[in-house]
Protein backbone atom coordinates (compact mmCIF):
# COMPACT_ATOMS: atom_id res chain seq x y z
CA UNK A 1 0.00 0.00 0.00
CA UNK A 2 2.97 2.44 1.26
CA UNK A 3 4.37 1.30 -2.76
CA UNK A 4 1.01 2.51 -4.23
CA UNK A 5 0.72 5.54 -2.10
CA UNK A 6 4.32 6.42 -3.41
CA UNK A 7 3.84 5.87 -7.03
CA UNK A 8 0.86 7.90 -6.74
CA UNK A 9 2.72 11.25 -5.20
CA UNK A 10 5.31 10.85 -7.91
CA UNK A 11 3.35 10.47 -10.57
CA UNK A 12 0.98 13.63 -9.22
CA UNK A 13 4.64 15.31 -8.89
CA UNK A 14 6.08 14.55 -12.29
CA UNK A 15 2.55 15.31 -14.42
CA UNK A 16 2.73 19.07 -13.65
CA UNK A 17 6.62 19.52 -14.48
CA UNK A 18 5.85 16.97 -17.52
CA UNK A 19 3.06 19.41 -18.70
CA UNK A 20 4.85 22.51 -17.90
CA UNK A 21 8.06 21.04 -20.23
CA UNK A 22 6.06 20.45 -23.25
CA UNK A 23 4.42 23.95 -22.66
CA UNK A 24 8.05 25.72 -22.67
CA UNK A 25 9.10 23.80 -25.51
CA UNK A 26 6.14 25.01 -27.67
CA UNK A 27 6.42 28.19 -26.62
CA UNK A 28 8.27 29.73 -29.33
CA UNK A 29 6.48 29.75 -33.43
CA UNK A 30 8.90 29.47 -36.20
CA UNK A 31 8.50 30.50 -39.57
CA UNK A 32 10.11 31.56 -42.63
CA UNK A 33 8.10 34.45 -44.70
CA UNK A 34 8.51 34.60 -48.72
CA UNK A 35 7.57 36.03 -51.92
CA UNK A 36 4.36 34.36 -53.29
CA UNK A 37 5.71 34.50 -57.02
CA UNK A 38 9.31 33.63 -57.17
CA UNK A 39 9.41 32.09 -53.43
CA UNK A 40 12.24 34.03 -52.34
CA UNK A 41 12.53 35.04 -48.87
CA UNK A 42 11.41 38.33 -47.51
CA UNK A 43 14.29 39.68 -45.42
CA UNK A 44 12.78 42.09 -42.39
CA UNK A 45 9.37 41.40 -42.71
CA UNK A 46 6.93 42.33 -39.41
CA UNK A 47 5.69 39.75 -37.74
CA UNK A 48 3.44 40.23 -34.49
CA UNK A 49 0.70 39.51 -32.52
CA UNK A 50 -1.52 42.92 -33.69
CA UNK A 51 -2.40 45.27 -30.95
CA UNK A 52 -0.45 43.54 -28.47
CA UNK A 53 3.77 44.15 -27.56
CA UNK A 54 4.87 41.29 -28.95
CA UNK A 55 6.56 41.10 -32.13
CA UNK A 56 9.87 41.12 -33.93
CA UNK A 57 11.12 41.26 -37.48
CA UNK A 58 12.45 38.59 -40.12
CA UNK A 59 16.16 37.91 -40.73
CA UNK A 60 18.16 37.98 -43.79
CA UNK A 61 16.64 34.83 -44.40
CA UNK A 62 13.18 35.80 -43.94
CA UNK A 63 13.53 33.59 -40.76
CA UNK A 64 11.60 34.46 -37.55
CA UNK A 65 11.17 32.87 -34.01
CA UNK A 66 8.29 34.31 -31.91
CA UNK A 67 6.79 33.42 -28.41
CA UNK A 68 3.11 32.11 -28.41
CA UNK A 69 2.91 30.91 -25.12
CA UNK A 70 0.14 33.86 -24.03
CA UNK A 71 -0.88 33.58 -27.80
CA UNK A 72 -5.08 33.39 -26.91
CA UNK A 73 -7.61 32.04 -29.17
CA UNK A 74 -9.01 35.54 -30.49
CA UNK A 75 -5.08 36.63 -31.06
CA UNK A 76 -4.27 37.83 -34.83
CA UNK A 77 -0.56 37.26 -35.91
CA UNK A 78 0.01 39.26 -38.65
CA UNK A 79 2.66 39.40 -41.03
CA UNK A 80 3.78 42.16 -43.42
CA UNK A 81 6.28 43.74 -45.74
CA UNK A 82 6.02 46.90 -47.79
CA UNK A 83 4.58 46.40 -51.23
CA UNK A 84 2.94 42.99 -50.03
CA UNK A 85 -0.59 41.47 -49.20
CA UNK A 86 -0.72 41.29 -45.13
CA UNK A 87 -1.02 38.10 -43.96
CA UNK A 88 -2.99 36.76 -40.99
CA UNK A 89 -3.06 33.82 -38.90
CA UNK A 90 -5.36 33.38 -36.27
CA UNK A 91 -4.28 32.09 -32.50
CA UNK A 92 -6.38 29.27 -33.07
CA UNK A 93 -4.95 27.54 -35.91
CA UNK A 94 -1.71 26.71 -34.22
CA UNK A 95 -0.16 24.55 -32.19
CA UNK A 96 2.74 24.28 -30.19
CA UNK A 97 4.42 22.15 -32.83
CA UNK A 98 3.96 24.78 -35.78
CA UNK A 99 6.79 25.57 -38.19
CA UNK A 100 4.88 27.93 -40.79
CA UNK A 101 5.55 29.16 -44.25
CA UNK A 102 3.99 32.69 -45.20
CA UNK A 103 3.73 33.43 -48.92
CA UNK A 104 2.93 37.22 -49.32
CA UNK A 105 1.70 38.46 -52.30
CA UNK A 106 3.01 41.22 -53.80
CA UNK A 107 1.03 44.30 -54.59
CA UNK A 108 0.78 46.38 -58.55
CA UNK A 109 1.28 49.55 -57.11
CA UNK A 110 0.94 52.76 -59.15
CA UNK A 111 2.82 55.74 -57.78
CA UNK A 112 1.04 58.51 -59.67
CA UNK A 113 2.90 61.32 -61.17
CA UNK A 114 4.01 64.15 -59.42
CA UNK A 115 3.82 67.44 -61.44
CA UNK A 116 5.93 70.23 -60.08
CA UNK A 117 5.30 73.21 -60.91
CA UNK A 118 8.11 75.36 -62.73
CA UNK A 119 7.80 78.25 -60.72
CA UNK A 120 9.68 78.87 -57.41
CA UNK A 121 7.90 76.50 -54.66
CA UNK A 122 7.91 76.87 -50.60
CA UNK A 123 10.31 74.44 -49.42
CA UNK A 124 9.72 74.51 -45.34
CA UNK A 125 10.69 72.23 -41.99
CA UNK A 126 7.63 70.42 -40.16
CA UNK A 127 7.92 68.56 -36.99
CA UNK A 128 10.20 68.65 -34.00
CA UNK A 129 13.43 70.60 -34.62
CA UNK A 130 14.65 70.49 -30.81
CA UNK A 131 18.30 69.83 -30.22
CA UNK A 132 18.18 70.07 -26.73
CA UNK A 133 20.33 67.81 -24.61
CA UNK A 134 18.60 67.34 -21.27
CA UNK A 135 15.61 65.38 -22.30
CA UNK A 136 16.54 62.37 -24.93
CA UNK A 137 13.95 59.35 -26.06
CA UNK A 138 14.83 55.69 -27.00
CA UNK A 139 12.98 52.82 -28.80
CA UNK A 140 10.87 52.03 -25.73
CA UNK A 141 12.11 47.98 -26.16
CA UNK A 142 14.85 46.26 -27.22
CA UNK A 143 12.18 43.98 -29.77
CA UNK A 144 12.73 43.85 -33.27
CA UNK A 145 9.93 46.35 -34.95
CA UNK A 146 10.06 48.62 -32.21
CA UNK A 147 9.07 52.45 -33.65
CA UNK A 148 8.93 55.56 -32.44
CA UNK A 149 7.66 58.43 -34.03
CA UNK A 150 6.52 61.98 -34.02
CA UNK A 151 3.71 63.55 -35.99
CA UNK A 152 3.82 65.97 -39.31
CA UNK A 153 1.13 68.38 -40.20
CA UNK A 154 0.27 69.57 -43.35
CA UNK A 155 -2.08 71.90 -44.96
CA UNK A 156 -1.53 71.29 -48.58
CA UNK A 157 -0.16 68.73 -50.81
CA UNK A 158 3.66 68.29 -50.21
CA UNK A 159 6.54 66.22 -51.14
CA UNK A 160 9.01 64.87 -48.55
CA UNK A 161 12.61 66.11 -49.27
CA UNK A 162 14.57 64.84 -46.17
CA UNK A 163 14.20 63.38 -42.64
CA UNK A 164 15.81 64.47 -40.29
CA UNK A 165 16.52 63.80 -36.58
CA UNK A 166 19.53 64.63 -33.93
CA UNK A 167 21.21 62.19 -31.92
CA UNK A 168 22.58 63.28 -28.22
CA UNK A 169 24.22 59.64 -27.43
CA UNK A 170 24.62 56.22 -29.63
CA UNK A 171 26.31 52.73 -28.81
CA UNK A 172 25.40 51.37 -31.32
CA UNK A 173 28.03 50.03 -33.98
CA UNK A 174 26.67 51.94 -36.70
CA UNK A 175 22.63 53.44 -37.10
CA UNK A 176 20.61 51.52 -39.61
CA UNK A 177 17.04 52.17 -39.04
CA UNK A 178 14.01 51.66 -41.33
CA UNK A 179 12.06 54.51 -42.00
CA UNK A 180 7.97 54.23 -41.82
CA UNK A 181 5.54 56.59 -43.20
CA UNK A 182 2.01 56.09 -41.57
CA UNK A 183 -1.63 58.12 -41.46
CA UNK A 184 -3.65 58.81 -39.13
CA UNK A 185 -6.48 57.17 -37.97
CA UNK A 186 -8.84 58.16 -34.76
CA UNK A 187 -5.47 60.34 -33.57
CA UNK A 188 -3.24 57.25 -34.30
CA UNK A 189 -0.48 56.11 -36.20
CA UNK A 190 -1.96 53.34 -38.72
CA UNK A 191 -1.97 52.52 -42.34
CA UNK A 192 2.18 52.20 -44.04
CA UNK A 193 1.92 55.18 -46.67
CA UNK A 194 5.35 53.60 -48.57
CA UNK A 195 5.40 51.41 -51.36
CA UNK A 196 9.29 50.35 -50.97
CA UNK A 197 11.42 49.88 -48.03
CA UNK A 198 13.41 52.80 -46.78
CA UNK A 199 16.50 52.09 -44.70
CA UNK A 200 18.64 55.31 -43.24
CA UNK A 201 22.22 53.96 -42.82
CA UNK A 202 24.11 57.00 -41.29
CA UNK A 203 27.45 57.72 -39.31
CA UNK A 204 27.45 56.46 -35.38
CA UNK A 205 28.11 60.02 -33.86
CA UNK A 206 26.07 62.52 -31.96
CA UNK A 207 24.54 65.11 -33.99
CA UNK A 208 22.59 65.76 -36.72
CA UNK A 209 21.27 62.70 -39.27
CA UNK A 210 19.48 64.30 -42.52
CA UNK A 211 18.41 61.50 -44.77
CA UNK A 212 17.35 62.34 -48.52
CA UNK A 213 14.20 60.87 -49.75
CA UNK A 214 13.77 63.05 -53.05
CA UNK A 215 14.24 60.08 -54.99
CA UNK A 216 11.34 58.16 -53.10
CA UNK A 217 8.82 60.27 -54.65
CA UNK A 218 6.87 60.28 -51.18
CA UNK A 219 3.66 62.65 -52.04
CA UNK A 220 1.65 63.32 -49.17
CA UNK A 221 -1.92 65.54 -48.46
CA UNK A 222 -2.97 65.25 -44.57
CA UNK A 223 -1.25 65.09 -41.18
CA UNK A 224 1.04 62.04 -41.13
CA UNK A 225 3.50 60.15 -38.55
CA UNK A 226 7.07 59.49 -39.48
CA UNK A 227 8.75 56.62 -37.86
CA UNK A 228 11.89 55.03 -37.38
CA UNK A 229 11.94 51.46 -36.92
CA UNK A 230 14.38 48.80 -34.65
CA UNK A 231 14.53 46.22 -36.97
CA UNK A 232 18.24 44.83 -37.05
CA UNK A 233 20.17 43.77 -34.38
CA UNK A 234 23.16 46.07 -33.78
CA UNK A 235 25.31 45.66 -31.15
CA UNK A 236 24.89 43.87 -28.25
CA UNK A 237 21.98 43.90 -25.44
CA UNK A 238 23.23 47.22 -24.10
CA UNK A 239 23.46 49.34 -27.11
CA UNK A 240 21.35 51.89 -28.50
CA UNK A 241 20.47 55.23 -29.05
CA UNK A 242 19.30 58.26 -27.72
CA UNK A 243 17.42 60.73 -30.22
CA UNK A 244 16.34 64.58 -28.56
CA UNK A 245 13.25 65.57 -27.25
CA UNK A 246 11.28 68.39 -25.53
CA UNK A 247 7.53 69.40 -24.61
CA UNK A 248 5.27 71.72 -25.56
CA UNK A 249 6.30 70.21 -29.42
CA UNK A 250 4.55 67.91 -31.97
CA UNK A 251 3.08 64.75 -29.94
CA UNK A 252 5.25 61.48 -30.41
CA UNK A 253 4.37 57.80 -30.62
CA UNK A 254 5.89 54.83 -30.06
CA UNK A 255 5.25 50.85 -30.25
CA UNK A 256 7.18 48.01 -28.67
CA UNK A 257 7.14 46.06 -31.38
CA UNK A 258 6.03 44.43 -34.49
CA UNK A 259 2.17 45.09 -35.18
CA UNK A 260 1.74 46.23 -31.56
CA UNK A 261 -0.58 48.83 -30.20
CA UNK A 262 0.72 52.63 -30.49
CA UNK A 263 1.51 54.49 -27.55
CA UNK A 264 1.63 58.64 -26.81
CA UNK A 265 5.01 58.84 -25.70
CA UNK A 266 4.94 60.91 -22.12
CA UNK A 267 7.24 61.48 -19.51
CA UNK A 268 5.52 61.95 -15.68
CA UNK A 269 2.22 62.46 -17.87
CA UNK A 270 3.67 65.38 -19.73
CA UNK A 271 3.47 64.57 -23.65
CA UNK A 272 6.96 64.30 -25.17
CA UNK A 273 7.91 65.59 -28.71
CA UNK A 274 10.84 63.56 -30.13
CA UNK A 275 13.17 65.73 -32.70
CA UNK A 276 12.23 64.64 -35.65
CA UNK A 277 11.09 66.55 -38.42
CA UNK A 278 11.13 66.19 -42.49
CA UNK A 279 12.10 69.40 -44.69
CA UNK A 280 9.08 69.24 -47.71
CA UNK A 281 8.17 70.90 -51.02
CA UNK A 282 5.06 72.52 -51.50
CA UNK A 283 3.09 70.78 -54.96
CA UNK A 284 0.92 72.79 -56.64
CA UNK A 285 -2.09 71.17 -57.85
Amino acid sequence: MKTIKTLVLLFVLLFPFSAFVTMANGQMLEGVVVDAKTNEPLPFSNVGVLNKDNGTVTNEDGRFNIDISKLSSNDTIRISYIGYEASDIWGSSLDSKNRIKIRLNPIDIQIPEVQISNRKTRTFVSGNTVKWDKLSFSFMSRQLGAELGTLIRVNHRVILEQIRFHVIKTSLDSIVLRVNVYDLVNGMPCHNLLNKPLVIRARNEVGDVVVDVSDYNIALDDDFVVCLEHFKELGNDKSGILISAGVFNNPSFSRLGSQGKWYKVRFNKIIVGIGLNVKMREIKK
